[in-house]
C-alpha cells in the first residue's frame, strides 16, 4: 500500500468512536506521539515497506518479545506461524490511543506483547466515559503476500478468498463500571468494518442503530450501523463469546448481499482487540492468549 489512506469510521459525535489503524510501523517497538482525534475519520496508514529477507520463524515470533508500551505505540512487527500471511514485516500488536490527544482525556495505559497469540493490556480509564478511548489490537496487514498467496503490494480480493477464519481466546476481567467490547475491525476498500464478540452490558450497541439479524459460522448475530447512512456496519453477536472461531470471510460475503460491501471490495487491514470506553476508574487487564488468523486463496 503506498501513502496514507482516509476511510470515513464512526463519527465522532455520540457516544461511539471507531478504531483507529495503528500505523507508524518499524521493524523494532516503537512508541510514537499520541494521536488526536482526527474529525470523525480514521485514518488508515498504509506500510509497504518490504525488507529483502524476512526473518524465518523459529519460534511464535523472531521479531521483538517481550515488548512493553507505556503509552501509544506498536510492537512488532512479527512472524508469526499462526497467522496465514504473516511474514516478518507485516503483522504488529498496537497500544492504539488515538482519542487520547487532550492532557487528561485518557487514564494510563500499558501493554504487554510476547507475540500476536499471547499479549495483554492494563488500561485506568474514568468511570461513565461512554466514549471509545483507545483499541489494543493485534493487526496484520493484507497486501505483499509470499508463497501462494497474492503477491505485490496490491491489497486482497474478497473475491479471491476461499476462507478466512480467526480463532481467539481473550479476558476482559471487567468491573461493575467497565464499558468495552472484544471485536475484529476489518478495513476494505469499501471502509471498515466491525464484529463484536464479547461487549460488556454498559457497552450495549454503542450508539448505533438496529438494522437485520444473521448468522455466521453458525452463530447469531444483530446487524448494527452506526452514523446513519453510510455509517459504520456492526455484526454484534448475539450472545458473547470469550474463545470461540469467528468466520470472518461469511461475514463479508453477507454485508456484500446487503450491499455494505461492495462485491469488488479488497481486505487492507484484519485486526482484532479491545475498543475500551471505560474501566470504572480502576486498573482492569485485558488479555489475549490465543489468536490465530487463516486466510486460503481460491
Amino acid at each position: 500500500m503506498a501513502g496514507v489512506m482516509v476511510l470515513l469510521a464512526a463519527r465522532a459525535a455520540g457516544p461511539f468512536t471507531a478504531a483507529e489503524p495503528a500505523g507508524g510501523h518499524s521493524g523494532v517497538a516503537t512508541v510514537v506521539p499520541d494521536g488526536t482525534d482526527s474529525g470523525g475519520k480514521a485514518v488508515q496508514p498504509s506500510t509497504d515497506v518490504s525488507p529483502p529477507s524476512p526473518p524465518s520463524p523459529t519460534s511464535p515470533t523472531s521479531a521483538v518479545a517481550a515488548c512493553r508500551l507505556p503509552g501509544d505505540g506498536t510492537c512488532g512487527p512479527y512472524s508469526y506461524p499462526r497467522i496465514t500471511n504473516s511474514n516478518g514485516y507485516n503483522t504488529y500488536v498496537a497500544n492504539q490511543m488515538w482519542s487520547c490527544g487532550a492532557p487528561g482525556s485518557c487514564g494510563p495505559e500499558t501493554l504487554t506483547a510476547d507475540h500476536p497469540g499471547r499479549w495483554s493490556v492494563t488500561s485506568t480509564q474514568k468511570a461513565g466515559n461512554t466514549a471509545v478511548l483507545t483499541y489494543p489490537h493485534v493487526q496484520q496487514l493484507f497486501n505483499n503476500w509470499g508463497g501462494n498467496g497474492f503477491n505485490g503490494g496490491s491489497d486482497t480480493p474478497i473475491s479471491g478468498l476461499a476462507r478466512l477464519v480467526s480463532t481467539y481466546t481473550e479476558h476482559m476481567h471487567e468491573t461493575n463500571g467497565t464499558l468495552a467490547q472484544a471485536a475484529y475491525d476489518v478495513w476494505t476498500s469499501s471502509g471498515e468494518i466491525m464484529i463484536w464478540v464479547d461487549t460488556t452490558s454498559l457497552r450495549g450497541s454503542g450508539g448505533a442503530e438496529k438494522l437485520d439479524s444473521g448468522t455466521i459460522g453458525g452463530l447469531p448475530f444483530t446487524f448494527y450501523v452506526y452514523g446513519g447512512a453510510g455509517g459504520l456496519p456492526i455484526i454484534k453477536l448475539d450472545t458473547n463469546q470469550r474463545s470461540g472461531t469467528i468466520d470472518i470471510l461469511e461475514g463479508l460475503r453477507w454485508l456484500q448481499s446487503k450491499g455494505y460491501v461492495a462485491k469488488n471490495a479488497t481486505i487492507s487491514q484484519v485486526n482484532f482487540g479491545w475498543e475500551i470506553c471505560s474501566t470504572g476508574g480502576v486498573a482492569e487487564t485485558f488479555e489475549v492468549t490465543d489468536y490465530s488468523l487463516t486466510a486460503t486463496p481460491n
